[in-house]
């Protein structure tokens, strides 16, 4: 059987009854967190295009993150997966590179709430996608980006064709062939990294994937080896070493929703393990009295081939891809937040400094690239600091409470106001609300506020 039909019949198989708490709960944490990230960027204005074309497609008002009664599914989720991804915010999955609740929670929400699912059926479908999503980046360590391929939209329209197919309970068949389509379209190339484009990867993702499966139910065929064949998806978009068989090797039992991690810093998390090994070095470091002449950082040599790069960032989209300049805004700082990357924080003359006094070395690591460690040495007149992670905060090794992660989530909704708290609520117990309309109409009142 090809890989395709193997996985959608695991897929079709999969039951919420048979899935253990702690992964419910860490897929409810995800997809909160996934929520507050769309909510901040739409408070901020940081998915303004996706949102305003989605809005003029379906005809739809401003400031709904859920879209309206009676909107496209793949519209909406357009919408949402742009919003979700705009600041650099959500999830990372470190060994696949993906950031799976970008197009994992708009695909659940938006078909979910189009058809009335309820929340446990949303759910199962979330960890469906999960699961489908993160085994196929998994199965090829950085090969889809040492490709030039964002892998988040390489595998993320495979992710939410399996998750949209779930709620709509294709036939195997149909199931199969709905992976197939949606894997004929993959792509999303890095020369978009640093540049809002970055944004729209997942959005046309989803989309593109929810598509696939409204064609598969009706008749549409795909190719039985779209992804493991001569000319299937791992073949021609990544350039690493691939093994197919650990895509379906412990479906259901070995659990990639696990492996996720949550972001403090809202910036690519290549660069998240530096952060942290600054924010430490900074502790035995007077910024403000001490003359730092050269900071020196060490990291895996993928993060730097991603965000070694630039040290002048030519807008807040690319800093969030400069290591060197977010680690100066980190060392005079102290903090890194949605409030460091905006056109202001980029002039200011401190930073940049700074910045073009930090060099970069690779550190060897066995770990792939987001899991692993870095170390921060900062140079004074006569003295030097060093400090040093094995890994950043938010990974499975180091886990964001949920008291953090409740914090980022209100954080993101601009306070804990009232429907923020209870969408919270809603959300972390997700399998236990009738449908979604209660959940968007929380949305729009934390917009509203």
């Amino acid at each position: 059987m090809t890989l395709a039909r193997t996985l959608a019949a695991a897929a079709r198989d999969l039951s919420l009854h048979d899935v253990p708490g702690d992964v419910k709960n860490a897929a409810c944490r995800h997809l909160l967190d996934g929520v507050g990230t769309a909510l901040a960027a739409i408070r901020t204005d940081a998915a303004l295009p996706a949102l305003r074309v989605t809005q003029r497609l379906d005809n739809a008002s401003r400031g709904r993150l859920f879209g309206a009664s009676g909107d496209s599914s793949h519209t909406v989720a357009f919408g949402m997966a742009a919003a979700v991804h705009a600041l650099d915010f959500d999830d990372t999955h470190a060994r696949a590179l993906i950031h799976p609740t970008s197009v994992v929670l708009p695909a659940v929400m938006a078909v979910g709430r189009e058809i009335g699912s309820s929340g446990a059926d949303v759910l199962e479908a979330a960890i469906t996608g999960y699961e489908v999503g993160c085994r196929l980046g998994a199965a090829s360590p950085f090969g889809f980006h040492a490709a030039g391929v964002h892998a988040t939209s390489a595998v993320g329209v495979v992710a939410a064709a399996a998750a949209a197919a779930k709620l709509l309970a294709l036939p195997v068949a149909e199931f199969s062939n709905a992976l197939s389509i949606a894997a004929s379209v993959a792509g999303g190339l890095l020369e978009s990294l640093g540049t809002g484009t970055k944004q729209l990867h997942p959005a046309f993702a989803v989309s593109n994937g929810i598509l696939a499966v409204r064609l598969a139910a009706a008749g549409a065929d795909g190719s039985a080896s779209a992804l493991e064949g001569e000319k299937g998806l791992f073949a021609t978009h990544s350039r690493r070493h691939t093994d197919p068989h650990s895509v379906t090797d412990g479906f259901g039992t070995r659990w990639e929703v696990k492996q996720i991690s949550l972001k403090p810093y809202p910036c690519c998390h290549l660069m998240h393990s530096s952060l942290d090994a600054a924010a430490k070095v900074r502790v035995a470091v007077d910024v403000g009295t001490t003359e730092i002449t050269r900071v020196d950082v060490r990291a895996h040599a993928d993060s730097l081939a991603i965000v070694g790069k630039s040290k002048v960032p030519r807008d807040p989209n690319d800093a969030r891809f400069s290591l060197a300049w977010t680690v100066a805004a980190m060392l005079i700082d102290g903090v890194v937040t949605i409030d460091t990357f905006t056109p202001e924080m980029l002039g200011r003359e401190d930073i940049a400094a700074l910045a073009s006094s930090v060099t970069t070395d690779s550190l060897p690591s066995l770990r792939v690239a987001a899991s692993s460690g870095a170390v921060v040495t900062v140079t004074s007149v006569g003295r030097s600091f060093e400090a040093s992670v094995p890994c950043s905060k938010g990974t499975p090794e180091l886990p964001l409470s949920t008291e953090d992660l409740r914090g980022k989530f209100y954080a993101n909704c601009g306070g804990a106001s009232k429907p923020a708290v209870e969408a919270a609520e809603r959300l972390l117990n997700l399998a236990d609300q009738d449908g979604m309309d209660r959940l968007a109409a929380l949305t729009e009142d934390v917009l509203a506020t």
